[in-house]
């Protein structure tokens, strides 16, 4: 569990991160694909948030949307 999220599985992992299927439990029940990072240094925090911010802005059917975004220890 990571936050309100279940992992299932891993479908990608690249040098900053991995992309997990995961089952989002609140408040809404909903199957997510939810992206992890593996050292979260403040420099890449700042490169994902840059990124939410513009993926937030897009509405295309190709385009991931976001729902969520935040930061757990551990």
């Amino acid at each position: 569990m990571i936050g309100p999220y279940k992992l299932r599985e891993q479908i990608g992992e690249g040098g900053f991160g991995s992309v997990w299927v995961a089952d989002q439990e609140k408040p809404v029940r909903q199957r997510v694909a939810l992206k992890t990072l593996h050292v979260p240094q403040t420099w890449m925090l700042g490169g994902m948030r840059r990124e939410i911010r513009s993926l937030a802005q897009m509405r295309h059917p190709g385009i991931v949307r976001i729902l969520d975004e935040g930061v757990e220890d551990g």
